[in-house]
């Protein structure tokens, strides 16, 4: 009778630190994926700063040589030596870079936020997530999960 409880409680002992590790690992890969896409949103919201950056420098460029285009195109028939052709290669270049510095900032603004919106998510999911192996009196292990 004392062989058969023993083999009982080993086959049991055995099955619930099996559970254990298969939580353990099943926590250990949700913390894993979790990290990993704080790491990948970070770096989507870092080239959001560098594309809303880099885009209102070429909007602001783009935007001066549109101004001094304007200046010149006002003056050029004062005899001030202006070639028509330079004004409009400096109109074209005006446009293109502030409608390319636009775009960039719009897109930028857009990773900037979605980056910082989901890192955090994932970064409060992250911090969520706890599992303790005899946390207390009686208790094997314990999951818990805050939201």
């Amino acid at each position: 009778m004392k062989k058969i409880i023993l083999a009982l409680l080993t086959i049991f002992a055995i099955q619930s630190s099996l559970q254990a590790q298969v939580a353990v690992q099943i926590n250990d890969s949700q913390q894993n994926l979790y990290e990993r896409k704080v790491v990948t949103f970070n770096k989507m919201k870092r080239a959001g700063i560098g594309l809303t950056i880099g885009g209102a420098v070429l909007a602001g460029v783009g935007t001066g040589l549109l101004i001094d285009y304007v200046e010149r195109y006002d003056n050029r028939y004062y005899d001030y030596g202006y070639d028509m052709e330079d004004l409009d290669m400096e109109y074209a270049i005006g446009v293109g870079l502030t409608s390319i510095g636009i775009t960039a900032m719009g897109g930028g603004i857009t990773l900037w936020s979605i980056g910082a919106a989901k890192s955090k998510s994932y970064k409060r999911k992250l911090n969520s997530f706890s599992f303790n192996l005899s946390p207390g009196y009686r208790q094997q292990f314990s999951l818990a999960y805050r939201f």
